[in-house]
């Protein structure tokens, strides 16, 4: 963030700031607010990585499959 400030958007209910273990992870809307997060948490100290994709455990639902 360049400012303290921030807001919801027009694409946004709420918005606000969380420290990891403090995250409510049910209360994220989407899957991929999931993925992003984690996959942020889990590279963030690397210098290299490749792209990640879909977790396993979630391809069957994204897909149609689980439903």
């Amino acid at each position: 963030m360049d400012k303290p400030e921030f807001a919801a958007g027009p694409e946004s209910h709420d918005v606000q700031l969380f420290a990891w273990e403090d995250i409510p992870w049910d209360d994220l809307a989407f899957l991929s607010n999931h993925w992003a997060l984690h996959h942020y948490y889990e590279s963030r100290d690397w210098d290299h990585f490749a792209p990640f994709g879909v977790p396993d455990e979630d391809v069957d639902e994204v897909s149609g499959r689980n439903t």
